[in-house]
């Protein structure tokens, strides 16, 4: 029988009517792009459909009629035992569509699951030769990777794998392998909101590397912002419309023009770093201060 996790990740749980995808069984033909088959073939046979897909707990069918599982390749075994198996021969599994070794560690992330020694294998054997699936898919995997429960084990494989390279082909392993094992306890201690910004934060190149990712121009400018502030959202929240001290009050100081969004800039920057400056009295005797030492 199967537990209420197992249940879950079926998607069968007792009293629950989840939404399921209906399609036609199907036969792939060859790979030539290693992403979609070159040929598509409809029938009626479940084994054969079966056999076509990714890793094993992909490749469980229900029978709502009989409610019964039809499990060719033990996936159920290893949802078990929470493993990721490629069904049938990895590597050739893994070559016919190269963003399957990118999803498989997307699970380990997700549900915490271990990928078997030989699908790993197959992984780290192909991961710097083997042709890459587009960007974008590859970004759509990473965003959700990071964001997973077990994002620090997924990062492991990456690096394990060599995947990592074909990522972030900027930042090559041994430069980022010692990175790793050296803030690898305080990545875990980190909510997922700060992850992309703690990884990035001395890098150079973040913003190029997020847009490459897919970020949007929002996320990445969020995102180099936390790096700015040192990861302290608090202060990567402050705007200068939060000062406390407004323009008109720069103006009632004697400022004009320009000066005045200069000064506004220097004050933003004066409450960043003591956010409880933030108050009228002290910010005016900061702009006084300000003003007799460019004076």
């Amino acid at each position: 029988s199967l537990s209420n996790r197992e249940e879950h990740l079926l998607g069968i749980e007792k009293n629950i009517r989840p939404v399921h995808q209906v399609t036609s069984f199907r036969s792939d033909g060859s790979y030539d792009d290693h992403r979609h088959p070159e040929t598509v073939s409809f029938g009626q046979d479940l084994n054969t459909d079966l056999a076509r897909r990714d890793f094993t707990v992909n490749a469980i069918a229900y029978d709502p009629l009989e409610r019964d599982l039809i499990d060719l390749f033990q996936g159920i075994e290893d949802l078990k035992f929470e493993k990721i198996r490629c069904v049938g021969q990895p590597r050739e599994r893994l070559q016919e569509d190269t963003l399957r070794s990118f999803r498989a560690i997307r699970f380990v992330s997700q549900l915490g699951f271990e990928i078997e020694a030989q699908t790993f294998a197959a992984m780290a054997g192909l991961a710097r030769s083997m042709p890459l699936p587009a960007q974008e898919r590859i970004a759509g995997e990473w965003q959700k990777l990071i964001k997973g429960p077990q994002a620090v084990r997924a990062l492991q494989v990456l690096l394990q794998t060599g995947l990592w390279e074909r990522i972030f082909v900027e930042w090559p392993l041994v430069d980022a392998e010692p990175w790793f094992a050296q803030h690898q306890a305080a990545f875990a201690q980190l909510p997922d909101t700060l992850r992309l910004a703690f990884i990035f934060r001395e890098r150079p190149e973040a913003g190029e590397v997020l847009r490459r990712l897919g970020y949007s121009k929002q996320e990445i400018g969020w995102t180099l912002n936390l790096i700015e502030n040192n990861l302290d959202e608090q202060r990567a929240r402050l705007e200068i419309a939060d000062l406390k001290l407004k323009a008109t009050d720069l103006i009632a100081l004697g400022l004009r023009g320009e000066a005045i969004g200069r000064m506004q800039r220097s004050l933003l920057e004066f409450i960043k770093e003591i956010p409880t400056r933030n108050r009228k009295a002290v910010l005016q005797e900061e702009c006084k201060r300000l003003m007799h030492a460019f004076s």
